[in-house]
Formats: C-alpha cells, sequence, structure tokens
C-alpha cells in the first residue's frame, strides 16, 4: 500500500486504493497520507494545495512535518489519483517537487471526515526560513495604481516579502512574525481568504495604510 513517487520521472502508476470503508451517496470513499518532499517551505504552498484540492472534490488536511508537508486526502479513487498525477504542474514555477509518498490509510469516524479541506495548525519544529524577495512585479503595480495601497510599500503577497527579517518563529506565519501586531483590516483579512484572489490569498504579509505599520520621519 506504499507508493513512492520520482516525480522528475513522470511515468508512475498508482496502484489500487484500498480500505473504502464509508459509502456517500453510492459513492466509495478512500484515504490517503500523502508526504510531499522539496521546495515545500515558501510561502503560500498550503494555501495552494487548500485551492487545489476542491477541484477534485477533496476533503481532508494539510499541515508542515519537520522537513516535508503532511497531507491526508479523503475522496473517490480516482480523483485521488488525478490530484496525486497533477501535483507536480499545477505547483510549477513556483514550487519544486522532489518526491512524493503515498500510502493508502483506514478512513476513520474523526471531525474532519466530510468536511471542507483544511490547512491545520504547523507543528513547532524548526522549518527551513524562506529568504527574502524583492517585490514582484504584480505588487508593484499595484502599489503605483489609484487602489487603495497606492504608493504604500509595507505588504506583500504570498510570491514576495520580506520573510526572513520579518520572523521572530518559525514557522513562517502572521502570528511569528513582526506583521502579529498589525492584525488585518476587514477588506485584507477578505482579501487573504477569498480563494479566487490568486494575487493576496494565503499571504501572511498583506497590509494596507488602514491597518498596517506606518514611518515617519
Amino acid at each position: 500500500d506504499f507508493i513512492g513517487i520520482d516525480v522528475p520521472d513522470h511515468a508512475f502508476q498508482i496502484g489500487p486504493l484500498h480500505h473504502p470503508v464509508i459509502r456517500q451517496n453510492d459513492r466509495l470513499m478512500h484515504s490517503v497520507n500523502i508526504e510531499i518532499y522539496g521546495d515545500v517551505n515558501k510561502q503560500g504552498f498550503m494555501v495552494k494545495i487548500w485551492l487545489l484540492a476542491p477541484e477534485y472534490q477533496l476533503s481532508g488536511w494539510i499541515a508542515y512535518d519537520k522537513d516535508h508537508v503532511l497531507m491526508q486526502a479523503q475522496g473517490e479513487a480516482e480523483p485521488i489519483k488525478a490530484f496525486i498525477r497533477d501535483l507536480p504542474k499545477k505547483l510549477r514555477p513556483h514550487y519544486t517537487i522532489r518526491s512524493i509518498q503515498v500510502k493508502t490509510s483506514e478512513l476513520k469516524d474523526d471531525p474532519i471526515k466530510r468536511t471542507p479541506f483544511k490547512i491545520l495548525e504547523s507543528p513547532g519544529e524548526l522549518q527551513k526560513i524562506r529568504p527574502d524577495f524583492t517585490v514582484c512585479p504584480d505588487c508593484l503595480a499595484e502599489m503605483n495604481s489609484k487602489g487603495r495601497r497606492y504608493a504604500y510599500p509595507f505588504w506583500a503577497c504570498k510570491k514576495c516579502g520580506p520573510a526572513y527579517s520579518s520572523m521572530l518563529l518559525a514557522p513562517l506565519e502572521r502570528k511569528n512574525t513582526v506583521f502579529a501586531s498589525f492584525p488585518p483590516c476587514s477588506k485584507c483579512n477578505a482579501e487573504r481568504k477569498k480563494p479566487l484572489d490568486l494575487h493576496h490569498a494565503g499571504s501572511d504579509f498583506l497590509n494596507c495604510p488602514h491597518c498596517g505599520p506606518h514611518a515617519f520621519l
């Protein structure tokens, strides 16, 4: 039941999934544990998985676990297989996956079962620290537009920003950075939680002049 996937070689096969323990609306449900290794500590990685899972009608959860990401996916067999096969290309070019390990598991009666896919609290182990990245073209364009972030520099999307220099603790989450003292306003929070907003969704550095820090001379 343990399947190793060498991602650079895409000619892999995923074996039959076992332990179908729940029949929901005449659909046989399965559960797999997935370990993802590679460039997984970048900001926004788990949010990207959170956005992809509903496309395959999957429930379950994802969380960091030491040097990799641990995920449990629950759903029908074929969508689970398709999700695993599509994952490397869906994550390019921002995230590089080195390997994926898949193991079938028994779908137990727990509170996560048949609920929307969710991001769980990360364990406390020290993670690789993402370096700071210069402002990306999308953020620069927004700062030069006439929106509410016009000429406001103290924010970033999930692709750029001061990850290393803002961190106080690992893992990289807003509550562990200097921005913890600046709770996002309702508009910023809505952008951060809007799955279809690919620029702002999941950013730990989303601020605006109304809620973020300011500099004075």
